[in-house]
């Protein structure tokens, strides 16, 4: 990658990177920064600043002449130790803030060691005024708990690259390094083809239209499956928390927002039962019940948003025409209405949803196969 320059490939470099690192756990940098291992590594060194993860001390360059590179945080990586991240200020018109809330931001960075391309997810936990030592004392217990379960989900998902916690004065801040996922989160994606399904009229458009939110929501309950697969409840599925990305015709779904995600092993006995987003939330779990059923419900009700697009004025006339695609879409909403029972021993489960629409499964596989013979 240019903006990295040469990577480190080089025993001697890694040893010499290990070393540095090492010290910086006990005693931050205090020589030129220039002078250290990672400047090899960069196009413009004295772009860098450099951050300490021991102290969270830095040292700053005031000379940033092309603005490439700003900050490089050393991740405490669980699996492989200190691990380097850098974070790029903006540049060729380009923002690197690929998500924002009031306390929560993501942006894009680069793991220096390899080059690859990844997402930096930065929590601030503020101190309240109101709030009492032993709320506080919850408050960072709980967030800490989160961290933790969001860690394990990456390790299992092979999507974790490192974290690092900073004491502020008036704030704790959380970093954690996790695979860049591209695209749109589902919720997006759908708004995007409802707005374009207002203007379309040609009927083969609107086919490939169908199609595309089939294939979307198949492989949306596949990625639950999946991840339910590992073990793993997420307790919060929703459109919002599943992106989707297009690329050559194919597409690919990854889940996200992992900080409620819990073993099945600890559902009776987890103390954080507050989670879950109205709308998707299974009626057990007002009762603090969580499980593979309550998983199961959310995606019901994320794919009612998807039948409730296919029964838009626009795909009448072109469902009337099309039976096929008429069955799969009273498939679909059998399916939706299926996972989303009341009453959790009723309920399908996505097995038997993935079971159901296999044929339609295979369909698609076949599709995604034709398509990279043509490539």
């Amino acid at each position: 990658m240019a903006i990295l320059g040469t990577q480190l490939s080089r025993v001697d470099d890694m040893q010499a990177l290990s070393s540095s690192l090492d010290r910086m756990h006990v005693d931050p940098i205090k020589h030129d920064p220039l002078q250290h291992p990672l400047a090899r590594l960069t196009t413009n060194p004295s772009a860098l600043t450099y951050i300490s993860a021991f102290a969270g001390d830095k040292i700053q360059k005031d000379d940033n002449p092309v603005g490439i590179a700003n900050t490089v945080l050393f991740l405490k990586n669980y699996v492989a130790g200190a691990r380097p991240i850098m974070t790029l200020a903006k540049r060729d018109g380009l923002d690197q803030v690929l998500g924002k809330t009031s306390k929560v931001k993501v942006v894009r960075a680069y793991d220096v060691l390899s080059g690859a391309e990844i997402a930096l997810k930065k929590a601030s936990h503020y101190d309240s005024p109101t709030e009492s030592a032993s709320e506080k004392a919850q408050d960072l217990a709980l967030k800490e708990r989160e961290k933790v379960r969001e860690r394990r989900a990456l390790m299992m998902l092979h999507r974790y690259y490192g974290e690092l916690s900073l004491e502020k004065k008036d704030r704790k801040v959380d970093y954690i390094a996790q695979e860049l996922v591209n695209g749109d989160d589902v919720a997006k994606f759908l708004n995007k083809k409802n707005d374009l399904l207002m203007i379309e009229k040609d009927q083969s458009a609107l086919k490939e239209h169908f199609e595309d939110l089939v294939k979307v929501a198949y492989l949306f309950c596949q990625e639950v499956h999946a991840f339910n697969a590992l073990g793993m409840i997420h307790r919060d599925i929703k459109p919002e928390n599943m992106m989707v990305n297009k690329e050559d015709g194919n597409f690919t779904l990854k889940l996200i927002d992992f900080g409620g995600a819990i073993h099945v092993s600890e559902a009776a006995t987890d103390l954080d039962k507050d989670y879950g987003t109205q709308g998707y939330k299974a009626p057990e779990i007002e009762q603090g019940q969580f499980s593979f059923a309550t998983d199961a419900y959310a995606v019901g009700a994320s794919l009612s948003k998807f039948t409730e697009l296919m029964n838009a004025g626009c795909f009448r006339i072109f469902l009337a025409k099309n039976k096929e695609c008429k069955a799969i879409k009273e498939a679909l909403e059998r399916v939706s209405h299926a996972l989303m029972d009341p009453i959790v021993e009723k309920r399908m489960r996505l097995s038997d949803f993935l079971t159901v629409l296999a044929p339609l499964g295979e369909l698609l596989a076949k599709q995604q196969s034709m398509r990279q013979i043509h490539k």
